[in-house]
């Protein structure tokens, strides 16, 4: 088991630094975007860009400075309590899951927003700046969903050897 926990806890902090380069280069995007190109569509692309960006940052910044403590205290507590380390880490895992069910949701959502902005976007009416929005949108949310569907599917693999236990 032990084994299963050092490599579930790998993944995440090997994640947490792709979240921090792709906050880092969605930052810098943005700013490029909104002050050097300066216009409808590339300040309407850094706003969602910008704003998962930053989000981005703080999770894997979150996620890679909290990874090592947590690990050892899991693998002390597997190692001298093994039936506490199962029930709790558990009911932990079974939560976890639970909210990249509803990220998911929320990332698909807001990936489908992101074309009907840009389908708007691109009538005409609705300008380039719209068209912007939606193009930042659906990148960052389709990225987004990736990204949380093989954290997702780490996870769930690890509850299931948890339960094993």
């Amino acid at each position: 088991m032990e084994h299963h926990i050092n490599s579930y806890f790998k993944g995440e902090k090997q994640g947490s630094l792709v979240f921090l380069g792709l906050g880092l280069v969605a930052s810098v995007v943005a700013a490029v975007g909104w002050w050097y190109f300066a216009d409808a569509f590339w300040q309407g692309l850094a706003i969602p860009v910008g704003v998962i960006g930053l989000i981005q940052l703080f999770v894997g910044t979150t996620v890679f400075l909290r990874t090592d403590g947590q690990l050892t205290a899991l693998l002390r507590q597997f190692q001298e309590v093994p039936q506490k380390f199962a029930a709790e880490e558990g009911r932990r895992m079974a939560a976890v899951n639970r909210n990249f069910q509803t990220y998911r949701a929320v990332e698909l959502s807001l990936f489908i927003l992101g074309f009907v902005l840009l389908f708007l976007g691109t009538l005409g009416a609705w300008g380039d700046w719209t068209a912007g929005m939606g193009v930042g949108l659906a990148s960052q949310s389709a990225l987004m969903l990736v990204l949380d569907s093989f954290a997702g599917w780490r996870g769930s693999l690890y509850e299931h050897q948890i339960k094993r236990l």
